[in-house]
């Protein structure tokens, strides 16, 4: 497959080094069979995908925050068959309660803000928490949160 990438902060190095090439949005929007998103919620990002973006066939994944996705268009579109499916780990309001239309969707898979709790993910926080308590033993503390 070949891999297309948008960011805020696109560089040729980064292209490099991920052998992705990078595409405006709406290049990536209309030219993807499946657009995984992993955004941080700010304010450049909320609302980012709308019923404009929403027009293709293609797969949606949201991992990164659920406000990034305007949640009554990605409906909207779910319902109309604008998009195929959507795969979702993060919404706007969670937990996601009962009624939610989301909840009613055939295609849609739904996660409950777990994608990131892997083995990997788990090994490498434990790492990080060890690294943090033998460099504050050490006078060296990283990772400082004030």
């Amino acid at each position: 497959m070949e891999v297309i990438a948008w960011t805020f902060n696109p560089s040729p190095q980064r292209a490099s080094e991920y052998g992705v090439s990078f595409v405006s949005l709406d290049e990536l929007l209309t030219g993807a069979y499946v657009v995984s998103l992993q955004l941080p919620l700010s304010p450049s990002s909320e609302g980012l995908i709308g019923s404009h973006q929403l027009k293709t066939s293609a797969i949606l994944v949201n991992v990164g925050r659920g406000a990034v996705v305007e949640e009554d268009a990605l409906v909207d579109a779910l319902r109309r068959g604008r998009i195929a499916c959507a795969g979702l780990d993060v919404f706007s309001t969670e937990p996601l309660w009962p009624e939610h239309p989301f909840m009613h969707l055939e295609n849609v898979v739904l996660s409950p803000h777990n994608a990131a709790n892997t083995p990997e993910a788990n090994r490498a926080g434990l790492a990080i928490a060890i690294q943090n308590i033998y460099n504050w033993h050490q006078g060296l503390p990283t990772n400082v949160v004030v």
